[in-house]
């Protein structure tokens, strides 16, 4: 009996069960596909598992807890969060098995780590914090030795095998390089969500050795075999040429549960909300300006940085001013429900902002609350039907672009937030992401 084929491209109904395939003939008869094909397809149903080693910057629970007392730069934890959720979307796969080896994003002993000497641990299932001497010069090389003696009696060429890399760390891309060199089946694949070091005068300083250290870094990557980054402007920098990359610009918590909800949830206002640094480059004084000519709206404000005496002296000044200051986050989802438009103030001036995503993009769209912002380079066109544009970079004009949105038809306002929200826990979830970078793969053999 004929399969009947329903929707368009590679997603297929076989007798009510989904197959997804790649690379396969297709014989098309009158909508349908004949039934000798079946079998094929189903085979194709049936993946090679793939082995993923992942190398990652992120904290072993132990490493977590001291790290606040030990770091001089503190925890870095959007990073941590970030890598975790993406490993929960590779967990999540039946055909994927997932080793995790990692060291701690922490500086050297001792100017700026407390700790000589980190000891190995298999914290969780599949997890291994590597063990180093956390001293310049020395940690890099013990981290890039132990990183391949742990892959290499792992590798099996009838397999297949990948490594996926988080962000150019010299121990990380030299592994890697020396792994793929030596087994030629091992696919190697940059996860990149910083600009690269030394280029277009973005890192600070950008001298002449961080230029040659980016470049080094650049040309070991020549073998490597693909790429994920947050914006195509940042694959255009590591200089990927053919090589396919996939675009992850947020991951967003799809165990967030509904929109933010609180006994104060705000309808109908016109109270914004800003959440993260204050600092001057993030463009939140001309936001706090701006609202010297909204008389009729709040600006609430929860972050820290080298602009809070300038935000505290508005706020005493401007009665529609709230400074929270830093804030638990534990917090903020309460905070959020009492606020009618969530803001983002950075703008499209200067070179960064092609390179990144703003992680708060996601959040503030997960909220279901409009969210306004610049057109930054580095969004893509999927979120300009779910997003409120601003774009004068003058305190007045700004205002006057807030103004224009507060008058808005509110219900058009409420369905694209909706709308927006959807987006995201229907593309930018662990496991929708994991696809996606496992889809890249997959489009390769």
């Amino acid at each position: 009996m004929p399969i009947q084929i329903k929707g368009k491209g590679t997603g297929l109904f076989l007798n009510g069960l989904h197959a997804r395939f790649f690379g396969v003939q297709q014989t098309w008869r009158n909508g349908q596909i004949s039934a000798d094909m079946s079998e094929t397809l189903m085979k194709t149903e049936q993946k090679k598992p793939k082995d993923v080693f992942f190398l990652g910057l992120m904290y072993s629970d132990h490493t977590l807890k001291e790290a606040g007392e030990m770091s001089k730069a503190g925890i870095q934890m959007a990073p941590h969060i970030f890598q975790q959720n993406l490993l929960r979307g590779f967990t999540d796969r039946p055909d994927v098995s997932l080793k995790v080896i990692h060291v701690p994003p922490i500086g050297s002993y001792p100017i700026n780590y407390k700790k000589a000497v980190l000891r190995e641990s298999v914290w969780k299932d599949g997890y291994r914090q590597i063990g180093y001497i956390n001293v310049p010069v020395l940690k890099h090389s013990i981290q890039e030795r132990r990183i391949k003696k742990l892959i290499e009696k792992e590798l099996d060429s009838s397999r297949d095998q990948y490594i996926l890399i988080y962000t150019m760390y010299p121990p990380f891309v030299r592994a890697a390089h020396a792994l793929r060199e030596k087994h030629p089946h091992l696919h190697v694949s940059l996860l990149q969500t910083d600009p690269i070091l030394g280029k277009d005068g973005i890192y600070t300083p950008n001298t002449a050795r961080n230029i040659r250290k980016g470049q080094k870094l650049i040309s070991l990557m020549k073998n490597f075999d693909s790429f994920v980054v947050l914006t195509k402007y940042l694959a255009e920098a590591m200089e990927t040429g053919d090589r396919p990359y996939a675009i992850v610009d947020c991951i967003v918590n799809d165990a967030a549960g509904s929109a933010v909800q609180s006994e104060e949830r705000s309808e109908g206002g016109n109270r914004f909300l800003y959440t993260g640094s204050t600092r001057s480059t993030n463009g939140i004084i001309t936001l706090v300006d701006a609202f010297e000519y909204l008389p009729e709206a709040e600006l609430w404000i929860c972050g820290d940085g080298d602009s809070d005496d300038y935000i505290r002296e508005k706020e005493k000044k401007n009665g529609n001013i709230r400074f929270f200051g830093s804030v638990e986050h534990s917090r903020i989802a309460g905070i959020q429900a009492q606020c009618d438009f969530m803001i983002n103030p950075r703008t499209p001036t200067g070179g960064f902002t092609k390179y990144s995503f703003p992680s708060k993009t996601a959040e503030y769209m997960m909220t279901e609350k409009p969210t306004v912002m610049y057109r930054l380079e580095g969004l893509s066109e999927d979120y300009d039907a779910l997003l409120n544009y601003i774009y004068s970079e003058d305190p007045k004009g700004l205002a006057d672009e807030l103004r224009a949105i507060m008058q808005a038809d509110r219900e058009e306002l409420r369905t694209k937030a909706v709308k927006a929200r959807e987006y995201v826990m229907r593309e930018k979830t662990p496991r929708a992401q994991a696809d996606n970078i496992i889809a890249m793969w997959d489009r390769m053999k």
